[in-house]
């Protein structure tokens, strides 16, 4: 998968792809990815934290729009590769 940034882009590509939708919430986003992304980078123990900072790092870059105190997102266009 590379990199978190990718690797979480992926994630959330496959989401826009396996569900329909382009909103989602951070609470969501675990269930669908968690695993998958603690599968990739065993290494880390930390793995909610991570995805919740690379989710800030794709809000930052535009990719990701936050839209309300729930912890909701929209996914937006994503830089994938």
């Amino acid at each position: 998968m590379g990199t978190w940034l990718d690797a979480t882009r992926e994630e959330l590509h496959r989401y826009r792809i396996e569900t329909g939708d382009e909103v989602l919430t951070l609470q969501e986003f675990y269930r669908f990815s968690e695993s998958s992304l603690a599968a990739a980078f065993p290494e880390n123990n930390h793995v909610r934290d991570k995805m919740r900072q690379q989710l800030q790092e794709l809000r930052e870059r535009d990719e990701l729009t936050f839209l309300d105190d729930d912890g909701s997102y929209r996914i937006e266009d994503l830089a994938l590769d």
